[in-house]
């Protein structure tokens, strides 16, 4: 006798259950907000098998490619679990690609739909001549943002999901090791590559995120990480798994970011530390922002990360606005960390931080950043003047962000932010808190680059590095 294990006691990982499983719990719950759109878990599921079917209807068949050129925004999420349950394989472009990058990837990957935004358009249409594979392509008509841009030939993505059915789809997956996603690197090093996910390493790393970072039912995910980076560091499935809230945002917007946080009571992002870095050292603007916060009714817990000399301080300062007496305000968790070198600060699936105490005019902290996947690392140095420990704690990074401020108390040169990469071994040197406008100082860039020989460049706000 041979025990069919496959029938009795053996269900494959995959992202796909997550959904199947909130649509059925959560029925009332909101899974999705973008603008004034609210979407619950059964018609997020509902979308989903309409996009399943409809795929499946034009004739995708198992293993198939299936590409979206597409800002954050809901079809993008759809299409992580849509193209899936239809037997497919999603291929998320990067929207910050050339044209020619983004042809390499359709030609290279094979596949045979792309469903592009309106306003990415324009970088399908030179090339569409050249799409060897690509039989149709669907537009993204974003109405609520009011996207610009013209459709390219072929159906828009509202009418192609209407030919499909909600009806659910049988269950067809048996090897979880079969490819769910296939995400191309920025082609930094040559031609653009293709890693690809398997449907148990996408469900095992979703859920250990929602271990990691404590997300729950009640969790509010905002989307200021590109869905098409890593699938979203698999956030995308990760928020379902627990039937939390996706907020997306099409694109990242500092006063958008912070009234969203406010309004939808985010409890989660991701992102480079550009998202959210100004000044680190300065928290007189802290509790306006918690007030804020108050305001807007927020009840989840708020953690600050900081050495004792500036959360001291930020505590003196709440107290002068009487916080404790507000009613009703969320708890807000300090952790102080000791000034001492390669202190642990936070570990998650993606990536570890440490921090060590720098040179500043008051105490001050730089931050070093192991990616885990890549095992590249990257090293802040923080305001600070040259010092060993900085040496010490961005060794041998794959890139170094140091300041560049000019030498004086408490801050470096140029310079001697090149020599600071020289000595750590870095591959890269990125030059930030540098003197603009009619404060300009030369041309920083040569200057660092008389002791650093590496690739040198400036810092912008809001710059993204891919790791």
């Amino acid at each position: 006798f041979t025990m069919p294990f496959k029938e009795v006691y053996y269900t494959p990982l995959t992202p796909q259950s997550f959904l199947d499983r909130s649509a059925y719990v959560f029925r009332e719950k909101t899974a999705i907000v973008y603008g004034q759109q609210r979407v619950t878990y059964p018609e997020f599921a509902a979308r989903v098998n309409r996009l399943a079917n409809a795929l499946r209807d034009w004739g995708l068949g198992q293993g198939e490619r299936v590409a979206f050129l597409c800002p954050n925004i809901p079809p993008l999420l759809e299409a992580h679990f849509g193209v899936p349950l239809a037997g497919g394989v999603l291929v998320a472009i990067n929207t910050r690609l050339s044209s020619a990058e983004i042809l390499y990837i359709l030609n290279h990957s094979e596949a045979r739909l792309l469903f592009v935004d309106t306003e990415l358009a324009a970088l399908i249409a030179p090339i569409r001549e050249s799409l060897e594979t690509v039989q149709m392509i669907v537009n993204i008509v974003d109405e609520e943002a009011g996207a610009p841009g013209a459709p390219l030939p072929g159906p828009d993505y509202e009418s192609f999901l209407a030919g499909g059915s909600t009806d659910p789809l049988p269950f067809w997956l048996e090897d979880e090791n079969e490819t769910i996603s296939i995400n191309y690197t920025s082609g930094t090093t040559g031609q653009p590559k293709g890693v690809m996910y398997t449907h148990r390493g996408a469900a095992l790393n979703a859920l250990a995120e929602t271990v990691e970072l404590g997300m729950d039912s009640n969790s509010v995910y905002l989307w200021t990480l590109p869905m098409f980076h890593c699938n979203g560091w698999c956030f995308t499935w990760a928020v379902a798994a627990v039937g939390a809230t996706h907020v997306c945002l099409r694109k990242y917007d500092p006063g958008k970011a912070i009234a969203l946080i406010m309004e939808e009571g985010v409890t989660h992002f991701c992102g480079a530390p550009t998202v959210t870095h100004f000044h680190p050292d300065h928290v007189s603007g802290v509790p306006l922002l918690l007030m804020d916060m108050w305001l807007m009714g927020r009840q989840k817990p708020l953690n600050i990360y900081g050495l004792h000399y500036t959360l001291d301080r930020l505590e003196d300062l709440m107290g002068f606005y009487n916080w404790s007496e507000w009613p009703e305000f969320f708890p807000v968790v300090f952790y102080r960390l000791p000034a001492r070198e390669t202190t642990h600060v936070l570990t998650c699936p993606e990536f570890y931080i440490h921090a060590s105490p720098v040179h500043h005019m008051i105490p001050n902290i730089g931050l070093r950043i192991e990616f885990t996947g890549s095992k590249k690392v990257m090293a802040y140095s923080c305001d600070t003047e040259p010092c060993d420990e900085v040496v010490r704690m961005s060794a041998g990074a794959d890139v170094l962000i140091h300041e560049a401020t000019g030498q004086e108390p408490g801050h470096s040169s140029a310079a001697q932010a090149g020599e600071i990469a020289t000595k750590s071994e870095v591959g890269k040197l990125f030059l930030i808190h540098y003197p603009t406008g009619r404060f300009k100082k030369g041309d920083i860039v040569a200057e660092a680059s008389k002791a650093y020989h590496g690739e040198i460049a400036l810092a912008r706000d809001f710059m993204e590095l891919e790791f």
